[in-house]
């Protein structure tokens, strides 16, 4: 088995189909092997988009998000492990920040267990969670943070491009993460504190962001007036809502307000 992590970050459209070559070589060769692409995609298509002619060739496992349940066990198994105890709704506030991805609950209750540690605690507290916070923003995700400041660059004072990217982040989302325009006018009124803003004071940032010169950090799908949304990589979601909370542009406690299901 040979198995290829982040298949979707190749940018080479030239690595891209010499591997559609080396996979369609293993099967009409009956190969004895397995080859596993790992990325981000709406279907195995997206990982392979200018190659299809290969589709009879794999077998897509989707892997849908973990459930707060999932995440939040992740935190206390590693606690337990460790020796550690923290204080009951730890585990549960992490969960909640993570927007369905382990790697962020892996990342932040690491460094909350090493900021109690710091601290002469053996017990984890949510100060400690704010400070691995802090610390992931700062010193981790660098990809994720690259992204990011080209997604919301500009030398205009007073721009909007962060308080509108975190409220797209805080939209309420379908089961395939997708939002309308109209659904990030609440959550940017609540960022901004300005009850007047409506689409027309967005539109137009919607519409960079799904421009290459900012990432693209968003895709837009649909047609005319009934466009909808998805981030390009469903990781930035939470990276955007955690930046946000150290930036202050929100509280902690919203940082998960745009999951699927939640309402605001």
């Amino acid at each position: 088995m040979i198995i290829i992590d982040e298949f979707d970050r190749i940018q080479d459209e030239g690595v891209r189909t010499l591997m559609a070559e080396t996979i369609k070589l293993f099967a009409d060769r009956n190969t004895e092997a397995t080859i596993v692409l790992v990325g981000v995609a709406d279907d195995v298509s997206g990982l392979m988009e200018a190659h299809r002619s290969i589709s009879r060739n794999l077998a897509e496992i989707q892997v849908d998000p973990l459930s707060e349940d999932q995440l939040a066990e992740i935190i206390t198994d590693g606690l337990k492990r460790s020796t550690m105890t923290w204080d009951e709704y730890v585990p549960n506030e992490i969960a909640k920040l993570c927007h369905g991805y382990p790697s962020y609950a892996h990342w932040i209750g690491r460094n909350a267990a090493r900021a109690a540690l710091y601290d002469r605690r053996d017990n984890v507290e949510r100060e400690d969670v704010k400070s691995a916070i802090v610390d992931m923003i700062g010193n981790s995700l660098q990809s994720l943070r690259s992204e990011y400041e080209r997604a919301v660059a500009s030398p205009q004072p007073g721009n909007l491009f962060r308080e509108v990217l975190l409220a797209c982040a805080l939209a309420p989302r379908d089961q395939l993460g997708r939002f309308a325009a109209a659904d990030v006018r609440g959550p940017l009124r609540m960022i901004t504190g300005r009850e007047d803003y409506d689409i027309t004071h967005f539109q137009s940032h919607l519409t960079k962001f799904i421009d290459s010169a900012r990432g693209p950090v968003l895709n837009r799908l649909g047609q005319r007036r009934s466009y909808r949304y998805r981030f390009v990589d469903p990781r930035m979601i939470p990276y955007v809502t955690l930046n946000g909370a150290t930036e202050g542009l929100i509280d902690l406690s919203d940082a998960s307000v745009g999951q699927p299901g939640n309402k605001r």
